[in-house]
């Protein structure tokens, strides 16, 4: 199996789900899955473990905090094909409409992970006017997003029950998954 990561930025010091994604990916191959990371701006990855054929940076312009890449939808059209199943990691971003969007007319399944965005703090916590530019950007993009997936994934059961206080998602499967954690039993 083959999988395209979307993730925002390349920077490992910009934080987000770049570093897990990147040791999962890795941790993964010996199951026979193999990933490929799509992310923008600059690499800066000291220990990637991954080769670095398999990370596709494209270039950012502005709005660069949106991650927006004038290349991003002619890079999908011509790559997407070659992978199973795409990873959307994080909300708010252009990559993740566009990429999503693109999957859509490909017929492309695509799962949707928030990673704790949906979770109440990051809505409700961070003053009125984020709350509002939330909603807004909700309705116009988001909320498209989420329920065209696939799937949506939480990283706990607590995010996902907060998630319906948020902004529900309606008519897509909700699942919890052990993001980051090695569930193998050592001795």
């Amino acid at each position: 199996m083959k999988v395209l990561q979307v993730v925002g930025a390349l920077n490992q010091a910009s934080g987000g789900p770049l570093r897990a994604v990147l040791d999962l990916s890795a941790r993964v191959e010996r199951l026979g899955v193999e990933s490929d990371v799509l992310g923008f701006g600059d690499v800066q990855i000291p220990d990637n473990p991954l080769p670095p054929s398999r990370i596709h940076a494209l270039e950012m312009s502005f709005p660069r905090s949106y991650c927006y890449s004038p290349r991003l939808r002619e890079w999908s059209r011509k790559r997407l094909h070659e992978y199973d199943v795409v990873v959307l990691h994080s909300m708010w971003l252009y990559p993740m409409w566009a990429v999503s969007r693109e999957c859509r007319t490909m017929g492309k399944p695509y799962v949707y992970f928030p990673h704790g965005m949906l979770d109440l703090w990051p809505i409700r916590g961070q003053g009125l006017l984020k709350r509002v530019k939330k909603t807004i950007y909700w309705y116009l993009r988001e909320k498209e997003i989420a329920e065209n997936a696939a799937s949506v994934w939480f990283t706990t059961a607590r995010e996902m029950d907060n998630a319906r206080q948020t902004f529900p998602i309606e008519r897509v499967t909700r699942i919890v998954i052990p993001y980051g954690i090695d569930t193998e039993l050592h001795d």
